[in-house]
């Protein structure tokens, strides 16, 4: 499979789109909630009053939320742009730590040699469900070796998904 198509497929640009989409359903309902509350104060007179202090309240929420969608999408796109500046490893995940800033998810430590011999310690992001009913669920990738794309200037790792040759 050709890396662009990999990366396409893989967890972590995956779990990008996923997390642009929970943000775009958050502020749904983030707006609905706010429509209902305002159309229940200003009912009578103060209808049209309501919603217009409602949609303003909304869109601020909208503005909010579409930086948080233009990140996520923007990281997809800086990791499709520099793709091939990354070098590409076989790691098994083995080192769990459930995030502080996510708690229902984890990321792994790892460690490997890259290509001189030096051991690199770095982590994955936090894209790990600790439930089985999320999108990537820990069990599935735990002791499991994968295909990440590694890049040596942030020390950062970023998973393509479980290897071909496991």
């Amino acid at each position: 499979m050709e890396m662009l198509e990999r990366i396409f497929c893989s967890v972590e640009y995956r779990w990008r789109v996923q997390q642009a989409k929970s943000y775009g359903v958050f502020w749904l309902l983030v707006t609905v909630v706010i429509m209902v509350f305002m159309l229940g104060r200003g009912a009578g007179d103060n209808m049209v009053a309501a919603l217009l202090t409602g949609g303003i309240l909304s869109a601020v929420f909208g503005v909010v939320f579409a930086i948080l969608v233009a990140k996520s999408l923007g990281q997809n796109k800086k990791l499709l742009k520099n793709y091939d500046r990354y070098e590409l490893y076989s790691v098994q995940l083995d080192t769990p730590v459930v995030s502080k800033s996510y708690r229902r998810f984890a990321y792994f430590v790892l460690r490997f040699n890259d290509r001189e011999g030096t051991q690199i310690i770095c982590q994955t992001n936090p894209i790990f469900g600790l439930a089985d009913t999320q999108l990537f669920p820990l069990r599935e990738y735990r002791d499991k070796t994968v295909d990440v794309l590694y890049d040596p200037r942030r020390n950062k790792a970023y998973v393509l998904g479980i290897s071909e040759e496991e």
